[in-house]
C-alpha cells in the first residue's frame, strides 16, 4: 500500500518543487512544456467538462420551458437537480474518499517515466489519482444523459426543419434525428476526455479506466433512480384528449 506522502511526485519533495514535465494548470489538467496542436487540444478538454455542467446548472436554477404548443409559463427544475446532485456526489466520493483510501500516484511521481522519445514525461498536479475523476465524471454524464434523452424518442415524431427546434437536453418528446444530434454532441463534449488525461500523462491507463467504469456503472444506478422517481416528461401525468398519459406515449428504450 502506498502511503499518501508517496502520491507526491519525486520532483515536488526537492528545494525547487518546479515540475519538469511543464506546469500545472487550475483543475488539475498539466499543460506540457512545447506542446503539440494534440497536447493543446487535450488541454481544452480537460475542461469541457465546465459548459456541460453549466447548462445543467442553469437547468436546474431556471428550469427548461415546455415544447412549443404546451403551457411555456410552466418549466421543470427538479429533474435537472438530479442530475446536479451526482455529480456532486460521485465527486465527493472519489476525491474525499477513493483516492484517499486507494492512494495510488500519477504517472511521473517518480521522475523515471520517459516517452518512446526518451524525454521524461508524467503528470504535474500533485495529488493521488485512482481513479480518475474527469474519467468518472464524463463518462457518467454521457451515458446518464444518453439514457435520459432516449426515454424521450418518440419513433412518430418528425424530425425537425429547423435547428432552432433542436435542443441539448430533454424537453418534451424527441423525434430519433433529434436524439442523434443531441447524442453526438453530448459524446464530441465528453467521449475523448478520458483519452486526454491519458495523452498528457495526468493518469495512467488504470485510472482512466477505473474512473471510467465506476462513471459508467454509477450512472446506471442513479438512471434506475431517476426512472423510479422523476417523471420522464415535461407533462409530468397531464393527458391528452384521449384520456392517456403523454408520458405512455414516450419510448421506454431501457
Amino acid at each position: 500500500m502506498i502511503s499518501a506522502h508517496e502520491c507526491i511526485p519525486s520532483w515536488h519533495l526537492n528545494s525547487s518543487s518546479v515540475c519538469p514535465y511543464g506546469r500545472v494548470l487550475p483543475g488539475e489538467v498539466s499543460l506540457p512544456e512545447n506542446p503539440s496542436v494534440v497536447d493543446i487540444i487535450c488541454v481544452i478538454y480537460g475542461y469541457t467538462l465546465i459548459p456541460v455542467i453549466l447548462l445543467l446548472l442553469g437547468a436546474a436554477v431556471f428550469g427548461t420551458k415546455r415544447i412549443p404548443g404546451q403551457d411555456a409559463s410552466k418549466k421543470k427544475h427538479g429533474h435537472w437537480i438530479w442530475y446536479l446532485v451526482f455529480m456532486i456526489v460521485v465527486t465527493a466520493i472519489n476525491e474525499l474518499a477513493i483516492k484517499n483510501l486507494w492512494k495510488h500516484p500519477r504517472p511521473g511521481y517518480t521522475g523515471r517515466a520517459i516517452n518512446e522519445y526518451g524525454k521524461p514525461v508524467g503528470s504535474c498536479a500533485v495529488t493521488c489519482g485512482m481513479p480518475s475523476s474527469h474519467s468518472l465524471l464524463s463518462v457518467g454524464l454521457l451515458t446518464l444523459l444518453v439514457l435520459d434523452t432516449a426515454r424521450y424518442v418518440k419513433h412518430d415524431k418528425e424530425t425537425p426543419s429547423s435547428w432552432s427546434e433542436y435542443t441539448l437536453l430533454p424537453r418534451g418528446a424527441f423525434s430519433p434525428g433529434q436524439f442523434n444530434v443531441s447524442y453526438a454532441i453530448w459524446l464530441i463534449m465528453l467521449g475523448p476526455v478520458p483519452v486526454s488525461r491519458l495523452v498528457l500523462f495526468d493518469h495512467s491507463a488504470y485510472q482512466v479506466l477505473l474512473g471510467s467504469a465506476l462513471g459508467f456503472a454509477l450512472a446506471l444506478f442513479w438512471f434506475s433512480m431517476m426512472k423510479k422517481f422523476v417523471v420522464p416528461a415535461d407533462d409530468e401525468g397531464e393527458s391528452d384528449t384521449n384520456g392517456s398519459s403523454d408520458n405512455e406515449k414516450l419510448v421506454d428504450t431501457w
